[in-house]
């Protein structure tokens, strides 16, 4: 089911061609942004726009005009229309204040302050358009469609940096769930030095199965594998990190492919085999050849993307699950 959400932003003049803003930091990027946030389900837009701005800038405003609309979208997953007012200053002395939103541990709100319209661009304000909203006329209109990764970017607030922006899809199957190894498996995951931006449980269609496994293949029969990964509930996880971490985590991960057997942390830790057992399954020739293999190709906890292609095409398959 996609996600929708309605946001407010105050474009609040003091007279002075100045605009009230907020400094954040987040990793080691400052930017200016404006006061806002999320409207509860409770509120219209003009009362969550004050709400917002008293508690992100300590200041009450008067005479909100809508000026812009921006709606950004993931196919399938993830809708926003965020809502930009010019307002007039009011009363209240300007000072930094709370991003409710975020716990009292995580806040990134450093500073709040009037800055010259002009020098809005300089500043690094965020979103990059704010300054063309003075210059227009009407209405304006903004349509942001984004992938994943320029979601995260923009919305979730992660410092992704371009020398650390390789993205890698891993799942988690059916057995990782039953077996309660999620919140181990992310955390050797995370050791690797990758960072975790998304996560999404849900049962898989055949088709997706077939997504997923495009370039894989198995000795086990078909239906058998199929049935597995669609019988219950799969754990997908994005994580981002420097390049190179799909071999990581595919290293990881180890190789059940024909002549390669590279046990992995997962096929030899969580598939109990010793090392002749596996030679000898490798070969075709263990005495429980059949029930290795559903061990090994199906209930072998998790399943990490080749390469960067097979991450995208893996994630557009996710979010395009409705």
């Amino acid at each position: 089911m996609e996600i929708f959400l309605s946001r407010v932003r105050g474009i609040i003049l003091n007279g002075k061609q100045e605009v009230a803003t907020i400094n954040q930091i987040v990793g080691d990027l400052s930017t200016l942004i404006l006061p806002g946030g999320g409207v509860h389900q409770e509120e219209n837009l003009i009362d969550a726009l004050k709400r917002e701005v008293l508690e992100e800038v300590s200041i009450t405003i008067d005479k909100p005009v809508l000026k812009a609309i921006r709606e950004t979208s993931i196919n399938g997953y993830f809708r926003c229309r965020e809502y930009f007012f010019f307002a007039n200053y009011l009363k209240g002395k300007l000072k930094k204040g709370y991003d409710p939103e975020r716990e009292p541990d995580k806040q990134i709100i450093v500073s709040a302050q009037w800055t010259k319209i002009n020098e809005l661009s300089k500043n690094n304000i965020k979103p990059e358009f704010i300054p063309q909203i003075f210059k227009a006329k009407d209405l304006t209109y903004i349509i942001e469609p984004l992938t994943l990764l320029e979601y995260y970017r923009k919305y979730k607030e992660i410092p992704i940096t371009e020398d650390a922006n390789e993205l890698v899809h891993v799942m988690l199957k059916p057995d990782a769930i039953e077996r309660q190894l999620e919140d181990l498996i992310i955390s050797e995951l995370l050791a690797e030095g990758g960072k975790l931006i998304f996560r999404k449980k849900m049962k898989l269609s055949i088709e997706q199965v077939k997504i997923i496994y495009a370039d894989f293949s198995f000795k086990s029969p078909e239906k058998q594998f199929f049935d597995f990964l669609t019988q219950s509930e799969t754990l997908h996880l994005a994580f981002v990190g420097k390049p190179g971490l799909h071999e990581k985590y595919n290293s990881l991960k180890g190789n059940t492919k024909d002549k390669i057997g590279v046990r992995g942390k997962y096929i030899s830790d969580y598939i109990q085999l010793s090392d002749a057992e596996y030679q000898t399954w490798l070969s075709g020739k263990h005495k429980r050849q059949s029930e290795i293999n559903m061990e090994m190709f199906c209930k072998n906890l998790i399943h990490v993307a080749p390469d960067k292609l097979a991450s995208k095409k893996d994630l557009e398959n996710i979010f395009n699950k409705r």
